[in-house]
C-alpha cells in the first residue's frame, strides 16, 4: 500500500514514517501541502494522511485539490489537535475519508489505514 504523508513538524513527519515503514507501508513523505501537490500530481497513492494546518499550502487546500480539482477518490486521512473540532468536520464535509487527532496514536493510525486496504 503506497501512501503519502504530509506533515509540516519534522520530528513527527519522521516518527510516522518510520512506524508506518515498520508496519510494511511504502510510504512517501512532503513537509507541507506545496510539495505535495507536485507528489500527488506526479504519482499515484492508495492513500493520503495530511495534517490540516500546514504552511505553503494547508491540508484543507490539498483536499480541495484532491476531491474537487483533480476529482480523486484517493481516502485521505486528516490529522488535527484535538480541540479544533472545526477544522475536522469541514474537512469532513469536503471530502475526507477519516480524521485522528494530535497527538498521533501511531496504532489508531494504522487501524484506520488498514480499513483503506485494497
Amino acid at each position: 500500500m503506497k501512501i503519502l504523508v504530509v506533515e509540516d513538524d519534522e520530528v513527527t513527519l519522521k516518527a510516522l514514517e518510520y512506524r508506518l515503514r515498520l508496519s510494511g507501508y511504502d510510504i512517501s513523505i512532503a513537509s507541507d501541502g506545496e510539495v505535495a501537490t507536485k507528489l500527488i500530481k506526479g504519482e499515484t497513492f492508495d492513500l493520503i494522511v495530511s495534517d490540516i494546518l500546514m504552511p505553503h499550502a494547508n491540508g484543507m487546500e490539498l483536499l480541495n485539490l484532491v476531491r474537487r480539482e483533480m476529482k480523486l477518490s484517493t481516502p485521505f486521512i486528516v490529522m488535527s489537535f484535538l480541540g479544533q473540532p472545526g477544522n475536522t468536520r469541514k474537512a469532513m464535509e469536503i471530502g475526507a475519508s477519516d480524521y485522528v487527532e494530535k497527538p498521533i496514536d501511531v496504532d489508531e493510525l494504522i487501524a484506520k489505514i488498514e480499513k483503506y486496504k485494497r
